[in-house]
């Protein structure tokens, strides 16, 4: 940037300028696409280790040979996000979506 207010030549000040924003513009965007890329690729490897319970709605995560949640699975299906429930009355219940998924049968 020095080197183009140093000269006298105007129209290169303005294309090194120019050239300079979209240089960081374009890193910022590949900053942004590499953080999605590792979100979709973290929900992909969640979501092979997850076994859904039709009984109740809910998700188990297996990892390692272990059960994790129940999660729950409006949560999940809508917006990838895994949130634990807890046991209310009639069945898990999410505190994030408020959704009671245990149906009597």
């Amino acid at each position: 940037m020095d080197f183009a207010r140093s000269t006298k030549n105007a129209d290169l000040a303005v294309k090194l300028v120019d050239a300079y924003r979209d240089i960081v513009e374009l890193t910022e965007t590949n900053q942004q696409l590499r953080a999605e890329i590792s979100k979709l690729t973290e929900q992909a490897d969640i979501e092979k280790d997850l076994k859904f319970n039709a009984r109740n709605g809910t998700y188990t995560l297996m990892r390692e040979g272990k059960e994790d949640g129940p999660f729950c699975g409006t949560c999940w299906d809508v917006d990838h996000r895994l949130v634990r429930t807890r046991e209310g009355t009639g069945g898990p219940f999410c505190d994030w979506c408020s959704n009671r998924r245990l149906h009597s049968r």
